[in-house]
């Protein structure tokens, strides 16, 4: 018995433009595998720099075409003749490379992270700074003397200069 498996329609250009935009750090540390990621890319990155100097031990830069053969089974001192020593050679630097290039990447991605979270912790900083109310040490502190108003009426303001200058005159 053969089975239909119903295909769900694909979204249009239109749906996909409201979408929002996938943001995979964010989304790491959402789900709190941030740690367990960055941990797997220092070990990936460790492990790169291990085989790169593992090669480089066993191998060097370059396939020498012939050596001379002491060990057995060779009953006495032979001239050894390798096969195809450029292409060895040519096959040695791409993997040297393409090795070099993953651990590079790795190192990008690490900074990536990095500079990322330092940015996103100051975002939440100032959003947390700009919610959070002024302190009330400065609100209390008065602006002006104690019955000093900028919106005097001129009424108010004639009879308190009376009464200043009376008192003045009185003294």
């Amino acid at each position: 018995m053969i089975a239909e498996e119903i295909e769900q329609d694909k979204p249009d250009k239109a749906e996909k433009g409201s979408e929002k935009k996938h943001d995979g750090r964010r989304r790491i540390l959402r789900d709190g595998l941030m740690k367990v990621y960055v941990c797997q890319l220092l070990w990936r990155s460790a492990f790169e720099v291990a085989f790169l100097f593992g090669q480089y031990i066993l191998y060097g830069f370059e396939v020498i075409p012939s050596y001379v053969c002491t060990r057995s089974p060779c009953p006495h001192t032979v001239d050894c003749f390798v096969s195809r020593p450029t292409e060895k050679t040519i096959f040695l630097l791409v993997m040297y490379v393409v090795s070099f290039l993953c651990l590079l990447l790795t190192i990008f991605e690490i900074i990536h992270l990095g500079i990322g979270g330092i940015r996103d912790t100051f975002r939440k900083r100032a959003t947390l700074n700009s919610r959070a109310p002024r302190p009330t040490a400065a609100r209390a502190m008065p602006t002006a003397p104690p019955g000093y108003h900028a919106t005097m009426k001129k009424e108010k303001l004639k009879g308190d200069l009376r009464d200043f200058t009376a008192g003045r005159l009185r003294a």
